[in-house]
Formats: C-alpha cells, sequence, structure tokens
C-alpha cells in the first residue's frame, strides 16, 4: 500500500522535518528522536503567503560525551508550499537554563519554542507582575 502523505520515503510530517533540521545544522547528533511538530498557514494574516509553516521539537546526543548529559534539544521552522522543504531558522534549547517556553507561539499549544523568539507565530511572553 502506497503511502500518499506528501512527505518522501514513507515518512510522516514529524520525521521529515526532523530529518531536515539534521541536514541543515552543523551538529553531529546520534539517537536522534523526533518529539513533536505543528504545521500552520498564514492565510488569516496574508493572503499573498502560500507557505506551509512547520515547528518542529527534537532531540540528539552529542557522540562520546558519556554519563548522559549528552542530549540536545532543537527547534527548527521548517517552510514549503506542500510539504517540509526549507529550513528557515534553528535553535538549540535547554530547560535548565529557562531559554524555552510552551507560551510564546499563537499557533503551537504546548510545544517547546525558543524563548527569544525568530520564528512566525512568536508572542512575546509577559513577565510577571508583583
Amino acid at each position: 500500500m502506497a503511502n500518499n502523505n506528501g512527505y518522501g520515503d514513507g515518512d510522516d510530517q514529524l520525521t521529515t522535518c526532523t530529518k531536515l533540521a539534521l541536514d541543515h545544522i552543523d551538529i553531529d547528533l546520534e539517537n536522534v528522536q523526533g518529539f513533536d511538530s505543528n504545521a500552520f498557514t498564514m492565510k488569516l494574516f496574508d493572503d499573498n503567503d502560500d507557505l506551509i509553516y512547520f515547528h518542529v521539537v527534537f532531540t540528539g546526543e552529542t557522540p562520546g560525551r558519556r554519563g548522559g548529559g549528552g542530549k540536545r534539544y532543537s527547534f527548527a521552522e521548517i517552510v514549503g508550499k506542500d510539504k517540509p522543504e526549507e529550513v528557515r531558522m534553528w535553535k538549540e534549547m535547554d530547560e535548565e537554563s529557562e531559554n524555552c517556553t510552551v507560551e510564546n507561539c499563537i499557533f503551537c499549544t504546548g510545544m517547546w519554542h525558543p524563548l527569544s523568539g525568530g520564528f512566525c507565530g512568536y508572542k512575546r511572553k509577559k513577565k510577571n507582575r508583583r
């Protein structure tokens, strides 16, 4: 039975986006796993924007690091006309340094994004007032 998801090689959206992001970055990672992905369009804001935007979060380990601690979390924004095609941005994230949040994208609910933004759908996280 043929896979007609439009991504190629029988991969789903998460796997395709993770592979594209890995091809884009200049870091050698092993044990890579796609964690989460989302797709959306900007048609509501711009009728002329024909792109599909994909946000993906994935993890991987730096080869040669012993005793754990080598796990790295990454975010990428990928765009394409009909499927994921081009990486627009990539950022490494680290929960411990608090450079990521699940509260700053208007399109992705509950998905980790870089706190500093730089991606489509970014909304500045409001500071807590006392």
